[in-house]
């Protein structure tokens, strides 16, 4: 089983490398979409991830209710109840520190000091 192993690791590291190293990209790297391509692709992983794991989590809050008030293991229900919680708090709060540096270092996009071009006899 170790050999099989092995010999399956080598396989996915030598089938992956080029991949890592983006030469399977067919150009990509050379016109300047490497990096960027597979930071955005990544990002969109996780964007995709973030209300899976949040709707997990709220699952598991629910299901420690079920726990605690129709099984007579009330101590696993409210274990159950407490990680839902704190996973709950801590994806909310991460998502939200994350959303706060991201709009202090890269902006918003949203310039609140931009001229309005409301279109009329006001307009320049």
């Amino acid at each position: 089983m170790k050999k099989l192993l092995n010999k399956f690791s080598i396989g996915a590291v030598g089938f992956l490398t080029p991949a890592l190293a983006f030469a399977a990209n067919n150009g990509d790297a050379v016109s300047g979409k490497g990096i960027v391509y597979l930071l955005g692709q990544i990002h969109n992983i996780i964007s995709a991830a973030i209300p899976v794991l949040i709707a997990l989590a709220v699952l598991a809050f629910m299901w420690g209710i079920v726990m605690y008030l129709f099984t007579g293991d009330k101590e696993k229900g409210k274990d159950m109840m407490l990680w839902g919680v704190i996973a709950l708090f801590v994806m909310t709060s991460v998502w939200g520190l994350v959303g706060i540096l991201r709009g202090t270092l890269f902006g918003t996009g949203d310039d609140p000091y931009q001229k309005v071009n409301i279109p009329g006899k006001y307009n320049n």
